[in-house]
């Protein structure tokens, strides 16, 4: 008898949100996928952007699979806006993106109060 597993790209994972926010970095969270697609997660792909870029110009920020967060500090600059969406990755190809975050506001200076904007 033969036993054959399907496998596939993984799921959706959870919309990112932004926690501790300041002139150069920005660290992000989010829940890993319902299905790895019966492969396992080998790393997550971030998506990240200001208002005014086009998707396909988006900066990707590249984390392994035990983690569901980061900090991003990679073409981060000060007093910019920029929102976050997260993929999943598995031996088979990168699943879809997630939903995007709420548009983050960085800092002009280090230590500023965050700002989220709706």
């Amino acid at each position: 008898m033969y036993v054959f597993v399907v496998t596939s790209v993984p799921g959706i994972p959870g919309r990112p949100e932004v926690d501790k926010v300041d002139a150069g970095k920005v660290f992000v969270q989010w829940s890993a996928p319902v299905s790895d697609g019966n492969s396992e997660i080998t790393h997550y792909v971030i998506h990240y952007g200001t208002a005014d870029m086009d998707f396909k110009s988006f900066h990707k920020h590249v984390v392994t699979a035990d983690k569901t967060s980061c900090t991003v500090s990679s073409r981060i600059r000060r007093n910019k806006e920029y929102k976050f969406a997260v993929a999943a990755e598995n031996k088979e190809g990168v699943g879809p993106l997630s939903e995007f975050s709420e548009f983050i506001k960085t800092t002009a200076v280090w230590g500023e109060p965050v700002h989220v904007l709706s």
